[in-house]
């Protein structure tokens, strides 16, 4: 397994759990049009076995992973454990709810963005959606030309809720 192709605080060991306990992440609405030359995307897909808590699982071509999720929005509890594939695999049919996504990863001022390209279910194909994890609330970052309005606050924002329900219309404002 190519460890650079797993997100950098993770362990390559299988059951082991990877990044910190609390999760501080801020998400815009961005204008594809206005990103720099993409990276290589990973693609990834996901779903949830759980709402309450959220409960994830997500395969890329190189690694799996169970993500419990706690309540929040800016802030919260996130535990991640490498799972095998082939056990996630066998999960898939108890999933609730599953989408598909191109992530590509974009540095602006130094920090690295999460920049996801919708592609499954339908209602979610082509949208976008940019994240930036952070160590601590309040931390200064670079706003990126492409990022246009700020929606972390809002939980139909979050991956779990738009694989249900879809993009919110209208999903840009002024």
């Amino acid at each position: 397994m190519d460890e650079s192709s797993i997100p950098s605080q993770a362990s390559i060991f299988t059951g082991v759990r990877i990044g910190m306990p609390t999760e501080i992440e801020r998400k815009f609405l961005i204008d594809p049009s206005k990103l720099p030359a993409p990276s290589s995307p990973v693609f990834m897909q996901q779903g949830y076995l759980s709402k309450d808590p959220w409960v994830r699982i997500r395969v890329t071509d190189t690694y799996a992973e169970l993500t419990i999720k706690g309540p929040g929005n800016l802030s919260r509890a996130e535990f991640n454990y490498i799972i095998p594939k082939y056990e996630a695999e066998e999960m898939k049919p108890m999933l609730k709810g599953t989408l598909s996504k191109n992530r590509h990863s974009v540095v602006v001022g130094g920090k690295a963005w999460d920049v996801d390209e919708f592609l499954s279910p339908p209602s979610l194909a082509g949208f976008w959606l940019a994240e930036i994890e952070l160590i601590r609330e309040g931390e200064d970052f670079e706003m990126p030309v492409w990022a246009l309005k700020e929606v972390t606050e809002d939980h139909r924002y979050s991956n779990a809720w738009l694989v249900e329900h879809g993009v919110p219309a209208p999903h840009v404002t002024d």
